[in-house]
């Protein structure tokens, strides 16, 4: 993504996180005071400090509710496409690949999920013989550990 790109996207999803904590009042000062500092690094195109700003961000929501956070998660995706979970989930696909092997009873349940999701894209076949190797390993190393 071009640097550009990448300022309008954190301005975009800075707004969103912006309207969503401005409706409750209690926010509203704090908000305030923080778009101030929002503004002027987008007017001055700093990418650095917009990703500084939507890393606060990220930590605000957080710290919210459950049912809060995934209002703010869903305006998210409705408002700039960006589904904060399934990145998280394709983030940990792609690092169980690089590592070469399945860690823990989480990395197998969501490698077995994504093979699920993929085995009948002929396409992908290579994806699918790849990861069911290494669903075949963790539960050939685990059988042996438990025996």
């Amino acid at each position: 993504m071009k640097e550009k790109d990448e300022i309008q996207y954190y301005w975009l999803r800075y707004k969103v996180f912006y309207n969503f904590f401005m409706e409750d009042e209690a926010n509203s000062i704090a908000m305030g005071a923080f778009n101030a500092i929002a503004v002027n690094a987008y007017n001055s195109k700093s990418l650095k400090e917009l990703k500084g700003i939507n890393k606060e961000m990220n930590s605000f929501m957080n710290e919210l509710p459950t049912e809060d956070k995934d209002k703010l998660r869903l305006r998210l995706k409705l408002e700039i496409g960006e589904d904060i979970e399934e990145e998280k989930r394709l983030r940990s696909i792609a690092r169980v690949k690089k590592n070469g092997m399945i860690k823990n009873k989480k990395e197998y349940e969501l490698i077995l999920n994504e093979v699920e999701r993929i085995y009948q894209d002929n396409n992908l076949k290579h994806e699918v013989d790849y990861l069911n190797n290494l669903l075949a390993s963790f539960t050939l190393a685990h059988r042996r550990v438990s025996e």
